[in-house]
């Protein structure tokens, strides 16, 4: 299915979940594993790599990673990681019948030093018939060969992995996923007062066909389990700069049959 959004198509689309981070009160993970956000079980992973996890009032989901040169690569995994279900968030989810899309509002602090990474979206763990991961991600973060600050979509498939850059300026993304998980549509705006932009006004990034690669298709991983799809959130420094900070301030999941 090829879906590039219009105003009139707007209106297809049902909110499942949404949460303003900025709005919650204050709390913290107090380490590995559960921790509960507006009523919903997150999981952490990799602790020791922050100084903190947790919602700050006014910001949002903060993470504060620490001096620890932790990455997030492939089969490599070491960063601080928060993580949530979708099926956790949309209870009635059944990824054979339902198109899913998740809208992220997501910026960073002090990031001013090679590969400081923020990135979010979609991960399954392991990627079949291998211990890698396979992801759907948006990426945040400071380099100096690409001149500076970037965005850009990030997949890894096993040990493959491909990458679109654009523009740092756009604080809103949206990912879409059709049935099965057979496409996934990368986008990206400019969020307005604290809210997400019309979805007609938005850039397409990227197409990732099949789960093979950001323009073609090879062969075909379908995803007909719920369990299939987890949000992710990381962010990590490259290197032993530790004033580095990433924060999702407003996420909503939308869906359609």
């Amino acid at each position: 299915m090829t879906y590039i959004p219009t105003a009139s198509q707007d209106s297809s689309w049902t909110t499942a979940y949404e949460v303003n981070f900025a709005g919650l009160t204050n709390s913290s993970a107090a380490g590995n594993g559960s921790y509960v956000i507006d009523g919903k079980t997150w999981t952490v992973e990799n602790f020791s790599a922050v100084d903190s996890i947790g919602i700050v009032n006014g910001t949002g989901l903060v993470i504060n990673p620490n001096a620890t040169n932790s990455t997030y690569y492939t089969n490599i995994r070491t960063t601080p990681v928060i993580s949530v279900p979708l099926s956790s968030l949309f209870s009635s989810f059944d990824p054979t019948v339902h198109e899913v899309r998740i809208w992220f509002h997501n910026d960073v602090t002090t990031c001013d030093s090679d590969f400081e990474i923020a990135t979010f979206g979609i991960t399954k763990i392991p990627y079949p018939g291998t211990s890698t991961q396979l992801t759907f991600h948006y990426c945040n973060g400071y380099s100096s060969g690409l001149g500076g600050r970037f965005r850009c979509t990030r997949h890894f498939r096993g040990t493959n992995l491909n990458e679109l850059y654009y523009g740092p300026s756009e604080t809103a993304s949206l990912l879409q996923m059709d049935r099965n998980g057979s496409n996934f549509w990368f986008y990206s705006g400019t969020m307005s007062g604290g809210n997400f932009p019309a979805a007609n006004s938005l850039t397409l990034r990227g197409v990732l066909s099949s789960v093979v690669g950001l323009s073609s298709t090879v062969s075909t991983i379908t995803f007909n389990n719920p369990s299939d799809y987890n949000i992710e959130f990381t962010a990590y420094p490259s290197n032993t700069n530790n004033s580095f900070t990433s924060y999702l301030a407003r996420m909503r999941v939308e869906y359609r049959k």
